[in-house]
């Protein structure tokens, strides 16, 4: 389930849920080094490994929580660029 109530929109960017049509661009873009680098989670081996973690890491979080990472789309290009937004850590119990 998405919570697509969420949008924010500036000039150059969308910040919205992610769909399952990220699942593809995601990937892509995770295999870049220079992205991988930051994210901290060992990069992603396969697309479905990535599609996983969308499907029930980031869907879930909305399904839980009722928020999570939203994707980063170029509005010029309708491209996906990145993420954003916060992630409850259960073991923590906090947000990041």
């Amino acid at each position: 389930m998405q919570n697509s109530n969420l949008i924010i929109e500036t000039e150059r960017l969308l910040l919205r849920p992610f769909k399952l049509e990220d699942i593809s661009p995601a990937y892509a873009m995770n295999l870049d080094a220079e992205v991988s680098q930051y994210k901290g989670d060992g990069g992603v081996v396969s697309k479905s490994e990535i599609e996983r973690r969308i499907v029930e890491n980031v869907f879930g979080d909305y399904e839980k929580y009722g928020f999570g990472r939203l994707a980063v789309e170029l509005k010029e290009e309708n491209k996906l660029i990145g993420f954003t937004g916060l992630k409850y850590l259960e073991d923590k119990e906090k947000l990041i």
